[in-house]
């Protein structure tokens, strides 16, 4: 029984997963993946709202920088 509610629960995530497009080897695998990219994303939603808050354009400059590393490091996760 356990191992059918495990193999039924492995089957069940990755379709409930953002990023369908990978296979993960464990449940722990997937959970880490996604958190990590679930903060990947609220940086990022928090990067954008203080970008547009800003007033100084050096300011702004530098945090588009931070804002571009994080996107790159969101689609680098992507890729994994």
């Amino acid at each position: 029984m356990k191992n059918s509610l495990d193999y039924a629960f492995k089957d069940l995530c990755p379709q409930l997963s953002p990023d369908r497009t990978r296979e993960y080897e464990s449940i722990d695998e997937l959970i880490t993946h996604n958190r990590e990219a679930l903060n990947l994303n609220k940086k990022i939603e928090k990067l954008k709202s203080r970008i547009a808050k800003e007033k100084q354009f050096n300011r702004k400059v530098e945090l588009n920088m931070e804002l571009e590393e994080l996107e790159v490091e969101i689609t680098l996760l992507k890729a994994k």
